[in-house]
């Protein structure tokens, strides 16, 4: 194949379509695990408080029930993610892989990053198999544990044996026919390298002569005045936070000075001035609560303001921006990203909170637990209408800021095999 010489240049893209869609589902699943980690985190600091601190307290059944809640909404968040990430990441490298071809053989000049063919590297078959892999291992494991609680006494033998057999046979049913499939996989990727390639070194070769041409631009200017502002008294909310947390416990731990000791009692005038005390830091606690997601909101609106800056800056390329300027650009997460990943990583606690409200000892009047699930619903809805923008809005800032390959090529390409394709 040889490349002819056009008006049009090679240049370096991000496909788009299909994967946008994929991006968005990793953002959903990004932000569920990470909220899925930080419930976790809360969980076990509530017990161990619970435990330690607040025994016979009247707040103590209903902290340890959203605890025991809180688990086994992680366990089951957890157990979903696992799954479904490497399906997501499998499926997404699929059709991304027969994208990238068709997009090659339309318009080959449209030379795909570097990282997108990174990613296409690994099979889908070889992501299922390590999927299946682990589960055969858990099944496995399973098992020997059943197995034991057998051999102990127990007359339900058939579940341990059920497992081991299902996890033997379901690595063997697909061993094989994934591992032809990880083979035929690779052929078309190494295939489809060897087509990209051969635009590649154009692509560069067209992109320094550009940097030479463009005029010096020191970049956009991003940040308002109440920009640094919003930075300092985030910093400032966040530590109030802590310190407010850490005095919410100081009248608690004066109470109970252990978890076997009777609670200390102070007189008329003490339980007062304690009780006075209680009020104070649990309202403190919550100005410090409110004030840090105040702030925080704010700096994502700042966020947002900086991203229409940008753009339009975009629009007014390309330039020749100094590398750090350009690669703090090119590696900001956009807002909409940021607010994606927030609204599904709020569904673990929020579910925590629903289910543990469903208790009869605690009956609550709040929405049914299936209603957590309109976070990430939502998230994924925002990730999906805004995705098509994002997309042509980093275009644009790939074409101001004239940016070449995200990921260095391994071995370069023969400027003379480019020019003529053999």
């Amino acid at each position: 194949m040889s490349i002819p010489t056009t008006a049009i240049e090679p240049r370096f893209v991000e496909p788009d379509g299909a994967p946008v869609a994929f991006r968005a589902a990793r953002d959903v699943l990004v932000g569920l695990a990470s909220g899925a980690g930080a419930t976790l985190g809360l969980v076990v600091v509530v017990g161990l408080v619970v435990e330690e601190v607040l025994v016979g307290h009247a707040l103590a059944p209903a902290l340890d029930l959203l605890a025991r809640r809180g688990g086994a909404v992680v366990l089951a968040l957890g157990a979903l993610l696992v799954v479904g990430w490497p399906l997501v990441g499998a499926l997404e490298r699929a059709v991304l892989l027969r994208r990238l071809e068709r997009r090659l053989e339309a318009d080959p000049r449209a030379v795909a990053l570097g990282s997108v063919v990174e990613r296409v590297a690994t099979a889908p078959s070889h992501v299922v198999g390590r999927l299946v892999a682990f589960l055969g291992v858990a099944a496995a494991g399973l098992g020997i544990v059943l197995a034991f609680v057998a051999m102990s006494g127990a007359d339900e033998t058939a579940l341990p044996l059920l497992g081991f057999a299902s996890a033997v046979v379901l690595w063997l049913a697909v061993r094989v026919p994934l591992r032809r499939a990880t083979g035929r996989w690779e052929e078309r990727v190494d295939e489809f390298r060897r087509r990209r390639d051969r635009w590649a070194e154009a692509a560069r070769t067209s992109l320094e002569r550009r940097r030479r041409e463009a005029p010096r631009d020191p970049g956009p200017q991003r940040r308002a005045p109440w920009s640094r502002a919003l930075g300092i008294v985030s910093g400032v909310a966040a530590v109030l936070q802590v310190l407010a947390v850490a005095l919410w416990f100081v009248p608690v731990r004066v109470r109970y000075r252990c978890r076997t000791c009777e609670p200390r009692t102070f007189g008329p005038v003490g339980e007062e001035r304690m009780d006075a005390l209680t009020v104070g830091t649990t309202a403190f606690l919550a100005v410090a609560t409110v004030l840090l997601v105040l702030v925080l909101a704010a700096r994502l609106l700042d966020r947002v303001r900086q991203d229409r800056v940008v753009a339009r800056w975009a629009t007014t390329g390309p330039w020749d921006v100094p590398d750090a300027v350009a690669e703090d650009l090119l590696g900001r997460r956009a807002a909409t990203s940021t607010s994606v990943r927030v609204l599904a990583g709020l569904c673990p606690l929020v579910l925590t909170v629903l289910v543990a409200a469903t208790d009869p000892d605690l009956a609550l009047p709040l929405p049914a637990p299936a209603w957590a699930a309109a976070l990430p619903a939502v998230a994924l809805g925002l990730a999906l209408v805004t995705a098509p923008g994002a997309h042509r809005r980093r275009a644009a800032l790939r074409h101001a800021l004239l940016a070449g390959d995200d990921v260095t090529p391994q071995a370069d390409v023969d400027p003379e095999d480019a020019r003529t394709g053999d």
